[in-house]
């Protein structure tokens, strides 16, 4: 806030995403010229949904003055540290802290323990208890001569330390995208570490229940029973089944996969990729953890995992290996249905003027990810072209029922051919077959898509 109004930067949080939803980030900026790019980081970070806080060492104005930091974060900031103690609420208000850029000066501090001004002192109070992101900038020759503290914190935990471009002789700060990303990943590890720290916690707690002699006496004075040949019986796993998760883990199948003639020539299709884009940043938007599998096609944000593949097997193979963690698979990728028998080995003669290619029938991916995990949601799409609604819709129950998936998506290609951004799509489940139309950009129809796939989650 200042004054009454609502600081503009508040209205690009969720703009590309909910990874960071609901995490307070405290972005510390030391005197380095990458300072400049801070503003831009904070917003980014604002972007995926994170609330964030600055602190700056009072070298860094030389570099940045304070409105530009105001602009980037949308927030009060702090320089030093007063009666308010802003070290001790800052570390209880947010829960990581990113240090952009990091000098040599603030790194050696930290890992020598010093606390001399507000950024320091700051990482005192996080160090090994929240996560710590640390991004070095400086001169080679000095990265050199504090490499032993750069090596010493990268083992301490929850300290990171992310890798610089090294050009010109300097340690240049990745940019803010790639911090961006960083940043997403280390808390995926993060609740990661949590979950399976808490698994073994309830597990050995529980262990420590049952055969506990305590436990039974507290049991019989608690009904007044005594019940000294009974077993009393605790499922470990009860408080983690009972619990929902909220945010989901979806796979989605994008681009157009090709099959080797010889070295040189393919067949393929003109897919771009697209839609799996357009599905992807709206699930993103949501809050739910996203990986694509991606053949030829546009190349995805930065901030989504992204699985390059080539051939329908090569695809197939990523599918099913990655299929295993997935709650949601989504297959809007154009897979080839066939392929050459044989792969000439080098390159075939423009000379001749006849050659006769035998093709063979590909594996469907979409039936064989529903035949190898029968209890997921799937989702596939079916492309036709020039067919009337009632030839669509028909071929789209016959590929739902076939293959026994969850929801059938369908198009018409002469309608919007390959790499059009609009679209116009049948969309079909097990539950309703007589489907909806939806209509519009295809980043409109991913919207509406999530939110039709929610019903099923």
């Amino acid at each position: 806030m200042y004054g009454n109004l609502i600081h503009p930067t508040k209205s690009l949080k969720y703009e590309k995403s909910k990874l960071l939803d609901g995490k307070t980030i405290l972005v510390a900026i030391t005197s380095s010229i990458a300072a400049i790019e801070s503003p831009k980081l904070m917003r980014e970070l604002i972007r995926h949904g994170a609330d964030v806080e600055c602190i700056y060492t009072p070298e860094t104005e030389k570099i940045i003055g304070k409105d530009a930091l105001i602009f980037g974060c949308g927030n009060q900031i702090y320089d030093t540290i007063t009666g308010n103690i802003e070290h001790v609420g800052l570390y209880h208000h947010c829960d990581a802290m990113v240090i952009y850029p990091a000098t040599a000066n603030i790194i050696s501090k930290i890992n020598l323990r010093i606390a001399d001004n507000i950024v320091s002192t700051t990482a005192t109070m996080f160090f090994n208890k929240k996560p710590m992101v640390i991004v070095p900038a400086m001169h080679q020759n000095m990265i050199d001569t504090v490499w032993k503290h750069v090596k010493q914190l990268s083992n301490e935990d929850k300290v990171y330390i992310t890798n610089s471009k090294m050009e010109e002789e300097k340690a240049k700060v990745l940019s803010v995208y790639e911090i961006s990303k960083y940043v997403i990943d280390v808390f995926k590890e993060e609740a990661e570490n949590n979950e399976n720290n808490e698994t073994t916690e309830k597990n050995e707690y529980s262990q420590k229940i049952t055969n506990s002699n305590d436990f039974n006496k507290l049991e019989k004075l608690k009904t007044g029973i005594g019940l000294e040949d009974s077993k009393i019986e605790l499922n470990p796993d009860i408080a983690l089944k009972s619990k929902i998760k909220p945010k989901k883990d979806v796979l989605i199948l994008g681009g157009s996969t090709v099959e080797f003639i010889d070295k040189v020539r393919v067949i393929s299709n003109l897919s771009s990729g697209k839609t799996a884009k357009s599905l992807a940043e709206a699930f993103c938007k949501e809050g739910h953890n996203v990986k694509v599998i991606m053949g030829s096609g546009i190349d995805m944000p930065y901030y989504i995992e992204t699985i390059k593949t080539t051939t329908a097997d090569n695809m197939l193979k990523e599918a099913l290996e990655y299929g295993k963690n997935a709650d949601i698979i989504i297959s809007c990728a154009a897979i080839s249905d066939y392929t050459p028998v044989d792969e000439v080995n080098g390159k075939i003669s423009s000379d001749l003027d006849e050659k006769t290619i035998k093709l063979v029938k590909t594996p469907k991916v979409i039936y064989e990810l529903k035949k190898n995990y029968p209890d997921k949601i799937i989702i596939g799409y079916k492309a036709e072209y020039d067919l009337k609604k009632p030839e669509l819709m028909e071929k789209a129950l016959d590929r739902l029922y076939k293959y026994g998936i969850d929801v059938i998506i369908a198009n018409d290609l002469s309608k919007h051919y390959f790499g059009d951004d609009y679209n116009d799509v049948l969309v079909i489940d097990k539950y309703n077959t007589n489907g909806i139309n939806l209509k519009g950009s295809k980043q409109e129809i991913a919207l509406k898509i999530v939110d039709y796939i929610s019903k099923f989650l």
